[in-house]
């Protein structure tokens, strides 16, 4: 049966990623086997700190995860992001096979982030051949060892589990920076919103502070920062382009009233709006 990582984890992944400073990925050593579920065996309810893919060979069950519950069988991929809460079961009359992978790391958002755009509803792909997928991952039920060549085997093996994915949908291969540059276009979309960055990142299916991690890399400033300052650049626009008054621009760009809008354009740009457009118009 699968079993939850413990806070001791995987000798790999806690020797190696940091000294190698590569973590990308990790194959815990329970993941490749066949787990054959007894009927009406249940996992959860649980939130782990790591992803987990399961892959179907035989069988049905129910997965409940994001206020859904999905009815599935062989040829079925479930998978489960990090810090979500989800509860599997086995069916009384069929129950499932799966095998299984877990991983964790600054490539794991990527690749969560491409197959959610794949499934319409986040967790679940169809139509897969599971078997095939199960053979690969079996690779790791002989892994074993906790020297640099084990954790780059396991690494070879969870890349591989990426590429097969990669040649059946290839349109969806991430192209560069594809996550900071949606993540950019939903705040230019949004900034007018209470945005929150956990909302965003829950949008786009991946963990807030990996999304600021890889914005401010991508940018050089935080999501908070972009947001603060794109209103900033479209108030001074509206102020030196526009009659409109202050109040409408206030309104416009998401301030709970033109008294806080004044105290944050006078905080950032050192006048008040008024005086901002007076000056501007000479």
């Amino acid at each position: 049966m699968e079993s939850p990582i413990s806070q001791k984890g995987n000798p790999v992944i806690r020797s190696f990623s940091p000294k190698l400073k590569m973590p990308t990925a990790y194959l815990p050593p329970e993941s490749g086997r066949i787990s054959v579920n007894a009927p009406g065996h249940s996992y959860g309810p649980v939130m782990r700190p790591y992803h987990i893919m399961h892959f179907i060979t035989g069988g049905e069950g129910c997965l409940e995860i994001g206020g859904k519950r999905f009815r599935l069988g062989k040829g079925d991929v479930f998978y489960l992001p990090e810090d979500e809460i989800c509860y599997y079961y086995a069916s009384r009359v069929t129950p499932w096979s799966y095998s299984w992978c877990a991983f964790c790391g600054r490539k794991a958002a990527d690749f969560q982030y491409q197959f959610s755009s794949l499934s319409p509803d986040r967790y679940i792909l169809r139509g897969i051949d599971t078997d095939r997928f199960a053979a690969v991952i079996q690779k790791a039920a002989d892994l074993q060892g906790t020297d640099t060549a084990s954790y780059y085997y396991a690494n070879s093996i969870l890349l591989e589990v990426f590429a097969m994915f990669s040649q059946l949908f290839p349109a969806a291969r991430p192209q560069m920076n594809s996550l900071t540059e949606h993540a950019r276009f939903l705040l230019d979309l949004k900034y007018a919103e209470k945005l929150q960055i956990q909302e965003i990142a829950r949008e786009m299916g991946i963990h807030p502070n990996y999304l600021s991690q890889i914005f401010h890399d991508a940018y050089g400033i935080s999501p908070k920062k972009y947001v603060m300052q794109l209103k900033l650049s479209k108030a001074a626009r509206m102020l030196s382009s526009t009659a409109l008054p202050v109040s409408a621009i206030s309104a416009s760009l998401g301030f709970e009233d033109q008294l806080s809008f004044s105290r944050y354009f006078r905080r950032h740009m050192g006048c008040a709006p008024t005086e901002y457009r007076k000056r501007q118009r000479g």
